[in-house]
């Protein structure tokens, strides 16, 4: 997995979450959602393993000053094809932890589970770290949650980009806490063309505040091409989530105020 803090977070949720108790030698059944589903861990993995029938991913949990992740605590799981196979993956967690977990893709799974050890609490207490806040903001958008001190507004905004009149784009959520501010895209591309987004120069505001993009697809294919409107790979519509360090309402409106850049190609 591609990861770059202060530039872009590649990773794709919900407002609740299971909690399944882990026991020795157990061997744990989770059930993947036809989208995604999310999983956190008791303990940070050591190892993301590569398996033949998902796709799984690492979600940080904290950063160091450099923006480089330090822990991964949670899972972004997606299936391979349409309708894969079950699938047996270890897990190796910190302090000796060896978990089993059996993957079954299932189309009304949960999207979120917190995968706990016995007697463990299900809220603890962390030591402050480097981006914790900004990084539990792009969490709670990523699962569509709010609370740890973030409240959440729906929006159904179109905002216009300036020389693109083919995309359409909306502001569909905002969260505010803790001297952030989150905002939650979706953007459409029914143009003619095929679009890529550039999170290379990342900015929002005067000076700039922006701290994170996450997107879950890169490219996007005109709609008449391919109307996906939960893409896997390959569509025409993604999510664009972004974190500005802040306390006061800003909205973009125009390209020259995107906080990324869009490319266009010919097809």
């Amino acid at each position: 997995m591609r990861i770059s803090f202060l530039v872009v977070l590649l990773f794709s949720f919900r407002a609740t979450a299971e909690d399944i108790t882990l026991y020795k030698g157990e061997v744990i059944t989770l059930a993947i959602n036809e989208i995604d589903t999310i999983v956190d861990l008791p303990r940070p993995i050591r190892l993301i393993p590569e398996t033949k029938s998902y796709f799984i991913e690492g979600i940080p949990d904290r950063m160091d000053k450099d923006g480089n992740p330090l822990d991964f605590k949670s899972l972004r799981v997606r299936r391979r094809g349409k309708s894969p196979g079950p699938e047996k993956v270890p897990l190796l967690l910190a302090h000796g932890i060896n978990l089993n977990v059996r993957l079954v893709s299932t189309i009304s799974a949960d999207r979120h589970y917190r995968l706990r050890l016995p007697k463990q609490q299900t809220s603890q207490i962390h030591d402050a770290s480097f981006l914790e806040q900004e990084l539990q903001l792009m969490k709670l958008m990523l699962r569509d949650e709010q609370g740890n001190g973030f409240q959440c507004q729906r929006f159904k905004k179109e905002l216009k980009i300036e020389g693109y009149d083919g995309l359409n784009l909306q502001l569909v959520r905002r969260y505010k806490g803790n001297q952030l501010l989150g905002y939650v895209f979706k953007l459409v591309n029914t143009s003619d063309d095929e679009i890529t987004i550039h999170p290379q120069a990342l900015n929002f505001g005067s000076p700039n505040k922006a701290v994170a993009l996450q997107y879950d697809h890169a490219k996007l294919q005109p709609c008449h091409i391919n109307n996906s409107a939960n893409p896997k790979g390959t569509g025409c519509l993604t999510a664009i989530r972004l974190v500005v360090r802040g306390d006061n309402w800003e909205s973009p409106a125009s390209k020259s105020s995107m906080p990324w850049q869009l490319a266009r190609s010919k097809k």
